[in-house]
C-alpha cells in the first residue's frame, strides 16, 4: 500500500506503478484536500489511484484496506 500526498511534480509515478505491478494499492489525496494536487493528479490521471480520499479520510481508508 502507498498514499501519495500534496506536492508538484511526478516523480512518485514510478514508484505507484511499481505498487501497482505487485498488487499494491494505491491512495491519493483528493484534490479539496491538497494546497497543491500536482502528484496525486498526475497518479489518478495515470489511472494508478484505487481511492482518492480527502486527507480526513486518509487514516480511515488505510485501516480498511490493510
Amino acid at each position: 500500500m502507498i498514499r501519495y500526498l500534496t506536492g508538484m511534480g511526478n516523480d512518485g509515478l514510478a514508484g505507484c506503478q511499481n505498487v501497482k505491478d505487485n498488487n499494491g494499492y494505491v491512495i491519493v489525496e483528493a484534490e479539496e484536500s491538497c494546497i497543491v494536487y500536482g502528484m496525486p493528479k498526475v497518479v489518478f490521471e495515470a489511472g494508478l489511484a484505487d481511492s482518492q480520499v480527502a486527507l480526513s479520510d486518509m487514516f480511515e481508508t488505510i485501516m480498511l484496506n490493510l
